[in-house]
């Protein structure tokens, strides 16, 4: 499964007199949800070596997204900051489309429709920052 989001955000931050700059933020979006080479297998009566999705184990689709973050800043000098945050990420239920089982030892079987719940990612990020200007 991969997952591109694409948000837009708006963070608060409070410039303090002192070299930490807190700051809180969110944003709402899309996300978009790939999955590749699904495979379902039968597990009340084994069926060993079929994949149920094998006419098209591959299929995606489009979700809202929201995230919350917060954080801090700290100013090492004029130009550089150290910054840590912590990011919240929510991700809509996803609905997907798998091919039809196609094999000639199976009966063949329609489309399946897979449904997942909402997805919750916790997120911390870490780095150091350069300001090309002031």
């Amino acid at each position: 499964m991969d997952t591109g989001v694409f948000l837009t955000n708006a963070v608060l931050a409070l410039h303090t007199p002192y070299k930490v700059h807190p700051y809180v933020g969110g944003g709402v979006g899309a996300a978009f949800v790939s999955i590749s080479g699904a495979d379902s297998l039968q597990v009340n009566t084994p069926e060993p070596g079929i994949n149920h999705f094998n006419s098209n184990p591959n299929a995606s689709s489009w979700s809202f997204a929201a995230q919350a973050k917060t954080g801090f800043r700290a100013e090492i000098d004029e130009r550089w900051s150290l910054f840590a945050e912590y990011r919240f990420l929510y991700i809509a239920p996803t609905d997907y489309t798998f091919g039809a089982t196609e094999y000639s030892t199976h009966i063949p079987t329609t489309e399946w429709n897979v449904h997942f719940g909402g997805m919750f990612y916790n997120i911390a990020v870490a780095g150091l920052g350069y300001s090309f200007g002031r």
